[in-house]
């Protein structure tokens, strides 16, 4: 009546004019952070440099936005470490995320990424040479393996050749360990190896975390973890037994009582010394070596022969190759050629490490104090020895024995 209107009853709905926030925002693997929308957003060309992070060693950038529902996940260009305190910020310039009623998401700051989660992928302890033809690897924690075929691993070095690795066990069910397995057998016990890890796109070895944190790319060292071998077993001499190595060893612990030699049929001499030079092991015999077929054991019972990196040599039974002429020489005759001078015939060439009579004495009724003060070296003479004594001997027809000692060497 006055000429004014009143509003009238009505139900009208209340449009959404509130922009998304983000609720929580965590590390969900060392190169990805997530966003926990306040409710379900949609990508409409996000632009990744418009998020920044802060407080991360590795200085990284956002490479790529991906979202799905109520979360936004941010693609790094590099790593977060456990240690590192990330800060997240973000600025719109072009292209935006945004709820369903087109409420962008709005500029923010200094917001804290958490970092509680496992977000430290595994790495490579070591890796060791445990055969010809594998090599375990030692992870700092549990992983596991989408492939089996040794994809992602390779080999470097001097002794890598063409090998590459063929296989590797999936760990998931052995604490840490990984056994890969090589294309071919190495050439050598004492193995210059490098082990090469590309990481993939996606997958490949990763830990047991929720975010399956991926090993990264690697590049480490092989240790050796083969044991050296005699390669060979030979009878040098009738008292030396020669064993050559795969390998230089050593030996300064070892003792002879852990070899034992044997002969079918016959007894054999027991090994009294051994000597190690390089890949070369030495066994003085207390005795000569019978004819027969022989053998070499070793049991590691009196110390080790070991290599370079404390690999000690296995126990083994192994045939000795006696094809080398291993008997020693006899003299055939001893003959008073002159009162001062005996000549000494062999069954064979012979040569002396000296000419100065030593080793060799006399004994009979016509020795008295001669001596033997001198020999000729029979290498130039078909097994024939002058021994030169001290004085001339008192009659024409001696009664004389002559004696030679073995030095012990």
């Amino acid at each position: 009546t006055d000429g004014t209107s009143q509003l009238e009853s009505d139900d009208l709905s209340v449009g959404d004019g509130l922009a998304p926030v983000v609720a929580a925002a965590r590390a969900v693997t060392d190169t990805t952070v997530a966003l926990t929308m306040s409710e379900t957003v949609y990508d409409s060309s996000a632009t990744p440099g418009d998020f920044s992070l802060s407080g991360v060693a590795s200085f990284p950038t956002v490479s790529s936005v991906s979202v799905s529902g109520g979360t936004v996940t941010l693609a790094l260009s590099g790593t977060i470490l456990a240690s590192d305190a990330p800060v997240l910020s973000y600025g719109q310039s072009s292209g935006f995320v945004q709820d369903a009623s087109s409420n962008p998401l709005a500029d923010f700051a200094g917001l804290a990424v958490d970092t509680t989660a496992d977000i430290t992928p595994p790495a490579i302890v070591s890796a060791v040479a445990v055969s010809l033809d594998t090599i375990t690897v030692t992870f700092n924690e549990d992983v596991d393996a989408d492939a089996t075929d040794g994809s992602h691993w390779s080999l470097g070095g001097a002794d890598a050749g063409s090998l590459t690795v063929s296989a590797n066990t999936d760990p998931a069910g052995i604490a840490g360990a990984m056994n890969l397995t090589l294309s071919d057998g190495l050439d050598t016990t004492a193995p210059q190896l490098t082990l090469n890890y590309t990481r993939p796109g996606s997958g490949g070895v990763a830990d047991s975390a929720a975010a399956a944190n991926r090993l990264a790319g690697s590049s480490v060292a092989v240790l050796d973890g083969i044991a050296p071998v005699a390669e060979s077993v030979t009878a040098l001499t009738s008292r030396l037994i020669g064993m050559n190595m795969s390998e230089p060893v050593t030996g300064s612990t070892a003792g002879p009582g852990g070899f034992t030699v044997s002969v079918t049929p016959g007894t054999a001499p027991a090994v009294s010394s051994i000597a190690v030079s390089g890949s070369n092991v030495t066994l003085t015999l207390s005795g000569p070596l019978p004819a027969g077929t022989a053998s070499l054991s070793y049991d590691m019972s009196s110390g080790d022969v070991q290599d370079a990196s404390n690999n000690p040599l296995a126990g083994f039974a192994q045939a000795v190759n006696t094809t080398a002429d291993i008997t020693p020489p006899a003299i055939v005759s001893a003959v008073a050629v002159s009162l001062d001078t005996i000549t000494v015939t062999f069954d064979g060439d012979v040569d002396a490490d000296a000419t100065d009579g030593s080793h060799w004495s006399l004994g009979g009724a016509d020795a008295g104090s001669l001596t033997v003060t001198g020999n000729t070296d029979p290498a130039e003479i078909a097994g024939v020895m002058n021994l030169t004594l001290s004085g001339d001997l008192p009659d024409t027809r001696p009664d004389l024995d002559l004696t030679y000692t073995r030095p012990g060497s």
